[in-house]
């Protein structure tokens, strides 16, 4: 492999920053949230709710 080859580190940085927001959301209970709100709107615009 090539000695000279640097590894870019911002991209990693970006990666952990991500998945640490990702398991925040979850932590908070965020889907559950998301979930309940997207099934109200589908049922306002089929006309039930």
């Amino acid at each position: 492999m090539n000695k000279n080859v640097q590894l870019r580190k911002a991209p990693f940085f970006f990666l952990g920053l991500f998945l640490g927001l990702l398991l925040l959301g979850i932590l908070c209970d965020e889907p559950s949230r998301v979930l309940e709100q997207a099934r109200s709107v589908c049922l306002a615009c089929i006309g039930i709710g």
